[in-house]
């Protein structure tokens, strides 16, 4: 498997807000359109079947809106989502809902076919090894007194690879709740995801932990002894010192994450690369960072139109009988980037040359998409505009 992250790098001298957002969505769009060179934008590379190819499409859909909503509240913050986490949440629920919650979360996915989102989590899931440091799911917490319907018992055994989660809580006691939860959710993702809940709705009766952490390796690392602190222009006014990590003669276009599993491609807007740039060898420096993002899905799913969720009238009858589940609903996308020595092995992407030494320094806000390869789903959209900001 082959997880591809794409990076837009701004230049720019007047930084205000809105002209950054603006930005942001061609880069991605335009990095995206010449990748796969597919028309309408999307990323679909290596796909199995029709059904898996209808996925990635809706789920490309499904992450630009989601990121749009997103970036345009935060115009000057970091922005971290996991689409492919979220699409497989929604398509949980979406099992276990009725009337008007189930329409609203089956609009918002574009499809119907549950089994094409376990079989992609399954994909996922059965090569967290290969990827080293994968951990993504969700988790439905109910209050223990409210009881389960029979189709959730095989949820909350975790029957099969990439299934979700059901688990009976006690939130009588509010603080051993949240405990509770966070004690089930470090176990699920062994450690890499924890204290996801920070604090419980008075009001809450359940919660939905959805998640997603990803750290990958290079295929060629960076060297840790070059990395040196550096100047990262935020803003017009800011300035911040972060780890800036070097790699010398480097004529990559794409830099890989782990050559079996993932990659990491790191672009200037495809304008800058046509107009100003030549066949030879380049310096890269890019910024060592961790990123970790804590959103509620009802802040997330606005765009959407996946409203009557996080209402009292909320249907989930499929899960259990109990009405006014108070559903209080999380998603968390961690992701770090570092040196990652790793001995370089395998075959390499397209390269790109250059004609006379140039230096590729993200310095300032960049954007970020990763992707599964083979079947186009993207697991993480992120705009770094602070990497000294975690």
């Amino acid at each position: 498997m082959r997880v591809t992250v794409w990076s837009g790098f701004l230049i720019r001298k007047t930084m205000d807000a809105a002209p950054i957002t603006s930005r942001l969505l061609l880069l991605f769009f335009a990095c995206l359109v010449h990748a796969a060179d597919i028309p309408g934008g999307h990323v679909r590379a290596g796909v199995a079947t029709n059904q898996m190819d209808d996925l990635s499409d809706h789920l490309a859909d499904l992450a630009f809106s989601l990121y749009r909503g997103l970036i345009a509240d935060r115009p000057s913050e970091n922005v971290l989502l996991s689409p492919l986490a979220i699409s497989e949440a929604l398509a949980f629920l979406a099992e276990g809902s009725g009337s008007q919650t189930r329409t609203e979360i089956l609009s918002a996915l574009g499809t119907t076919g549950r089994e094409v989102w376990r079989d992609l989590a399954r994909s996922l899931s059965g090569e967290e090894g290969q990827l080293h440091h994968l951990a993504t799911g969700s988790s439905l917490h109910i209050e223990k007194t409210f009881g389960l319907s029979p189709k959730s018992q095989n949820h909350s055994r975790g029957d099969g690879k990439g299934a979700v989660r059901i688990h009976a809580v006690d939130f009588s006691n509010p603080q051993r709740a949240q405990e509770s939860i966070n004690s089930f959710i470090g176990r699920e993702t062994r450690g890499n995801v924890s204290e996801f809940l920070q604090s419980l709705n008075t009001s809450a009766k359940s919660v939905l932990a959805n998640y997603m952490y990803f750290k990958g390796r290079w295929e060629q690392p960076f060297a840790r002894r070059h990395t040196v602190n550096w100047r990262f222009q935020v803003n017009e006014t800011l300035v911040v010192e972060v780890p800036m990590m070097f790699r010398a003669e480097s004529k990559e276009l794409k830099m890989l994450y782990d050559t079996n599993c993932s990659s990491t491609v790191v672009r200037l807007p495809m304008n800058f690369w046509l107009n100003n740039l030549k066949s030879g060898w380049a310096e890269v420096r890019l910024p060592r960072f961790v990123l970790r993002k804590l959103y509620p899905l009802k802040t997330i799913l606005k765009p959407t139109g996946v409203r009557t969720l996080f209402t009292d009238s909320a249907d989930l009858s499929g899960f259990t009988p109990h009405k006014k589940l108070g559903l209080q609903a999380l998603h968390e996308a961690i992701l770090e980037v570092d040196e990652t020595e790793l001995e370089n092995h395998g075959a390499k992407d397209t390269m790109l040359d250059f004609s006379e030494p140039q230096r590729i320094v993200f310095d300032r806000p960049f954007t970020l998409l990763i992707y599964h390869e083979p079947t186009g789903a993207i697991l993480l959209m992120g705009k770094i505009t602070n990497p000294a900001e975690k």
